[in-house]
């Protein structure tokens, strides 16, 4: 386990780099609402025998200290702050759902310290439906979360995992960064992002649907659109070898 100190706190992070020749590239994974590091293992295995590649803990998710934050400035904010300690040189920023709106507002401040930008599952707007926000407000689990996070193909263990991972996660952690998600609209800015864009959804995804991610397209210079088949909105977990190789190839292609 590697942890650095961000604004007084231990975060933990994730590190994989090849181990017979310096990287030459580097990429950055943030999770989403609720998530970890761990949301990102399979793409850490993979893309670690190429590049330096890191998976970050928000503060309060994970083995990270601190509280979740109901603001997705903040959490762009303590991005800014890890990468000045862990980073020395532009990286691929990579944003899954929640973490695909911290990127955006990453690029939107920090554009200079970025090789490239990919949003996983995401939008320039994330609304969420009112009875999720309350049934966390009231410090209680939302049931059946996990049914919208993968498609209906998923194997019932994998779902069962995932049931039991999100049930760990305390619910003041999805209150908060729902909210974040809630207050979240970058419609009117996105054409303010100048560095390569990787946008990339799947076809089975019912909490980000592909007219999100088209939208994105549509509006950010320099994107192009990445669709995997057969995936939900945990397409990372669900079909990890497509999403490294869109991943891979567009960091080669950015160089």
């Amino acid at each position: 386990m590697t942890f650095v100190t961000v604004n007084s706190l231990p975060c933990h992070y994730q590190r994989s780099t090849p181990a017979t020749e310096r990287p030459q590239q580097a990429v950055l994974f943030v999770h989403g609402a609720g998530g970890s590091h761990r949301h990102w293992r399979f793409q850490l295995a993979h893309l670690g025998k190429d590049c330096l590649a890191m998976a970050v803990d928000l503060p309060g998710h994970g083995l990270s200290e601190g509280h979740a934050l109901d603001r997705i400035e903040a959490y762009s904010k303590f991005i800014k702050d890890f990468s000045d300690i862990v980073m020395d040189s532009p990286f691929f920023l990579v944003g899954h759902s929640m973490g695909g709106a911290i990127a955006m507002d990453f690029a939107f401040n920090h554009p200079e310290r970025l090789a490239g930008l990919i949003l996983v599952g995401t939008g320039s707007r994330l609304r969420v439906m009112p009875k999720l926000l309350e049934t966390y407000k009231n410090n209680e689990y939302f049931p059946g979360l996990e049914n919208f996070m993968y498609s209906t193909d998923i194997h019932p263990t994998t779902l069962q995992q995932a049931k039991e991972e999100l049930e760990r996660v305390h619910p003041s952690v999805f209150y908060a960064d729902f909210t974040a998600c809630n207050l979240f609209d970058a419609t009117d800015r996105l054409e303010k992002i100048q560095v390569p864009t990787l946008v990339i959804a799947a076809d089975k995804d019912v909490m980000t649907p592909i007219k999100y991610s088209q939208g994105l397209v549509d509006k950010i210079p320099n994107s192009k659109l990445t669709i995997i088949p057969g995936a939900g909105h945990m397409m990372m977990l669900e079909r990890p070898k497509e999403l490294n190789q869109a991943i891979l190839s567009f960091a080669e292609s950015a160089e």
